[in-house]
C-alpha cells in the first residue's frame, strides 16, 4: 500500500491551524461516530462557540489556552488519498515542536490570518520550511469573512507573501482563501468567495504527488547498525538516495574502505534477497570480503563520494534556550554520525522581517544565522545543494534539541591524526616504561600552572622519564605568535596546541600542558584529539588569590583598559565539571600541591620504578 502524504500546517499562532484541521476532517467525514458531538458538548460546556480546532488540541492546557504546544498528527483517507496532517505550534516558545514535527514532511500548509498578514511567527515557521527543505509550499489565507471576503486583500497579502518567500528562497506553489470555521473552500466551495476559480484545500492536497524516486541521484546509504546473522555480517541502513545493486563497488565514508554489494537483503516477512533498492527502502547488505564497518559509516559510488572534513559552514536554525556564541560546545549529528562539535565562528545573523544579514557574535533564540563549525574528528558530509541526507545537521546540547541546519560549504580537513601507527611511534613506546600520557594544567591567570608543570618536569627527569613542558606563554610568543585572543584565536590556540601534545606523546614523551584554556569546549576538543592519554588538571585559585600573585601586572593592565580579553577580568574562564585532578593551590602551597601532581602523575604513567 502506497504510504500517506504527510503535510505539516504551519503559521502564526491563532491564525487557524487546528481549526482548519478539524473541519476538514469533519467535513470530509474522517471522524469516528460521535465525535462531532462530543466536540460539541465540550464547546458548550466552556460556553463558547463550536471549537474545531479541540479535535487535534487534545492536551487540556491547549484547549485552556486556545493555543497548540506540540505537534500532533491525525491521518486519513478521501477517496484512494491518504494523508498525514500535522498540526504544528504557531507560539514563539514552541518553534522547536514546529521543527521537529515539519521535519518529516513532505508538503506544507501555511495558514495566514487574512486580517493580520504576514505575522513574525509566520516568517520564522516560512525560515524553518526552507531550513528543512520542504519543497512543496502552499498558502491558506484564513478568515476572510473578516476583511469581507475582499478579493484585493488577497491579491495583496499573496504578493507580500509571495515576495518574501521568494527571497527565502521558498516556490509558493498555491494561494487558497478560505474561512476554516465555517469550511469555505475547505472541503467545498464557497458563494461567498464566488471570485474564487482555484481548487479547495482538499482538492490541493489530493493533486499533491508523493516524491519519487530521483534515478539521476547519487547513492548516499548510511548504516545504522551491524549484526552477525548465521557466518555473514550484514549492515543496515535507509537508502537515502539513489540507487544500490547487488555487486556493485561503494566506498564507505570516514573511513575509506572499499568493497563490492554481495546481497541485499529484506524483512518484509522473512529474510530475503533481492537484486537492488531504491530511495527510501530499508535493507540489510553483506559485502564480497569481511571488512570492519560500523554505525556512522555511509556507503557511496565511487563516482560520486562525499567528503570527509572536520570544518564546515552552515545555515543554522537555533532553538536553545540561551544564547549561541563561539566557543560553544554541541553534539552534532549528520547520517548516522555523532560528534562533538565547537562553533568557531558566528558569520552573520539573518533579520526575520527584511532578511538581511547582521554582523554579530552571537544568535538569540529563534534566530537564522550562518556559522563556522570545528568537529572532534573527520565525518563525512556533503553541501545541501547536493541533496543528500549528509547536508542537513542536528545539534544537541545533552539530550536537548538546538539547533537544525543545512551545510553551505566545506573547508580543507585539518592534519590526519597521527595513530601511532609508524614503525618510529613503536619503536619510541617500547624504549619507555610507561604509556603514553599527556598532563593537561588549567586554570586562571597566576592560579599556578607553570610553577607545578615546570617542578613536574624537573622530578620526571631526575627519574629517567623523557618529558617536555608545553607552555602557553612561550607557544604564543613562538608558533602560535600569528594568534589573537578573540574566540576564535583562542580556539585555535588550543587546538594546535592539542595537535603538538598528541604527537609528542606518540614519540614517547610525557607531555605537561600549562594553558588557561578557557572554554569546556575546547578543552573537549584537546580530550578528544589527544584520546584516552589525556588527562584534565584543574589548577584551582580564586582570582583575589591570583592578583595577589600578579608579579607581571597583567591583572591591574587589564582593569585600567590596557589589556583587553584578560581571563577572569574581561574575557570568561569555564572551570572543568569533572577534571581529573583538581589542585587548591589556595589551601596547598607549592610543595604539598607539586606532591599531589606527582602522585597524581605517578599512578597514571603505570610505571613501578616511579617514586615520590
Amino acid at each position: 500500500m502506497q504510504r500517506p502524504l504527510r503535510v505539516v500546517m504551519a503559521g502564526h499562532v491563532d491564525h487557524g491551524k487546528s481549526t482548519l484541521i478539524g473541519r476538514l476532517l469533519h467535513d470530509a467525514g474522517a471522524l469516528p461516530p460521535g465525535k462531532a458531538e462530543e466536540l460539541r458538548k465540550i464547546s458548550e460546556r466552556r460556553g463558547a462557540g463550536l471549537e474545531w480546532s479541540f479535535l487535534v488540541d487534545a492536551l487540556q492546557s491547549e484547549r485552556n489556552q486556545a493555543l497548540t504546544i506540540d505537534s500532533a498528527s491525525v491521518w486519513f483517507d478521501h477517496k484512494g488519498c491518504r494523508f498525514v496532517l500535522i498540526d504544528a505550534p504557531g507560539h514563539y516558545d514552541f518553534l522547536k515542536n514546529m521543527v521537529c514535527g515539519a521535519a518529516n514532511a513532505d508538503a506544507a500548509i501555511v495558514v495566514v490570518d487574512a486580517s493580520e498578514g504576514l505575522g513574525d511567527q509566520t516568517r520564522r515557521h516560512l525560515c524553518a520550511l526552507q531550513m528543512l527543505a520542504v519543497e512543496n509550499v502552499a498558502v491558506v489565507v484564513n478568515k476572510m469573512d473578516l476583511v469581507d471576503f475582499d478579493q484585493a486583500t488577497f491579491e495583496q497579502l499573496k504578493r507580500d507573501i509571495a515576495e518574501y518567500c521568494a527571497r527565502l528562497g521558498i516556490r509558493v506553489d498555491r494561494f487558497i482563501p478560505a474561512v476554516a470555521r465555517f469550511g469555505d473552500n475547505v472541503f467545498s466551495r464557497s458563494d461567498r468567495l464566488s471570485w474564487w476559480r482555484g481548487p479547495t484545500l482538499l482538492e490541493h492536497l489530493a493533486s499533491i504527488a508523493l516524491p519519487k524516486e530521483r534515478t539521476g541521484d547519487a547513492l548516499c546509504l548510511p548504516i545504522q547498525d551491524v549484526y552477525r546473522v548465521g557466518d555473514d555480517r550484514v549492515y543496515v541502513g535507509r537508502v537515502s538516495t539513489g540507487r544500490i545493486e547487488k555487486k556493485q563497488e561503494v566506498v564507505f565514508l570516514p573511513s575509506g574502505v572499499a568493497a563490492k554489494i554481495d546481497d541485499i537483503k529484506t524483512w518484509a516477512s522473512k529474510l530475503s534477497s533481492k537484486e537492488s533498492a531504491s530511495l527510501g527502502d530499508s535493507i540489510g547488505f553483506t559485502l564480497d570480503r569481511d571488512v570492519y564497518l560500523e554505525r556512522g559509516e555511509t556507503a557511496f559510488l565511487p563516482s560520486s563520494q562525499g567528503v570527509v572534513s572536520d570544518n564546515f559552514s552552515c545555515q543554522l536554525l537555533w532553538l536553545g534556550k540561551s544564547k549561541l556564541q563561539p566557543g560553544k560546545s554541541l553534539c552534532l549529528r549528520v547520517g548516522t554520525q555523532s560528534s562533538n562539535a565547537t562553533v568557531l565562528d558566528v558569520e552573520s545573523v539573518t533579520d526575520y522581517q527584511t532578511l538581511e544579514r547582521v554582523n554579530r557574535e552571537w544568535v538569540e533564540r529563534n534566530e537564522l544565522a550562518n556559522i563556522t563549525v570545528r568537529t572532534a574528528h573527520p565525518i563525512a558530509i556533503q553541501r545541501h545543494a547536493e541533496g543528500t541526507a549528509l547536508g542537513r545537521l542536528a545539534f544537541f546540547d545533552g539530550v536537548e534539541v538546538v539547533g537544525a541546519a543545512l551545510v553551505v560549504s566545506i573547508g580543507e580537513p585539518s592534519a590526519a591524526r597521527v595513530t601511532g601507527s609508524h614503525p618510529l611511534h613503536h619503536r619510541r613506546r617500547g624504549a619507555t616504561s610507561h604509556e603514553p600520557a599527556v598532563f593537561w594544567l588549567t586554570g586562571l591567570p597566576c592560579a599556578g600552572k607553570t610553577t607545578l608543570a615546570n617542578a613536574l618536569e624537573e622530578r620526571l627527569l631526575a627519574r629517567g622519564i623523557t618529558c617536555c613542558v608545553l607552555d602557553g606563554d612561550d607557544l604564543r610568543a613562538t608558533i602560535n605568535s600569528d594568534l589573537g585572543f578573540s574566540v576564535k584565536d583562542r580556539l585555535e590556540n588550543v587546538r594546535r596546541v592539542a595537535w603538538m601534545a598528541q604527537i609528542l606523546s606518540e614519540l614517547g614523551f610525557v607531555v605537561i600542558v600549562s594553558l588557561i584554556a578557557p572554554y569546556t569546549a575546547s578543552r573537549t576538543q584537546a580530550r578528544e584529539i589527544i584520546g584516552e592519554s589525556f588527562f584534565e588538571i584543574f589548577v584551582q585559585a580564586e582570582l583575589q588569590s591570583c592578583m595577589r600573585r600578579d608579579v607581571k601586572g597583567l591583572y591591574k593592565d587589564a582593569q585600567r583598559g590596557k589589556i583587553e580579553h584578560l581571563t577572569g577580568i574581561s574575557a570568561i574562564y569555564e572551570p572543568p565539571a569533572q577534571p581529573d585532578l583538581t589542585i587548591d593551590t589556595d589551601r596547598l602551597n607549592v610543595e604539598a600541591s607539586s606532591d599531589l601532581l606527582m602522585e597524581f602523575v605517578q599512578s597514571r604513567l603505570k610505571a613501578p620504578r616511579l617514586t615520590v
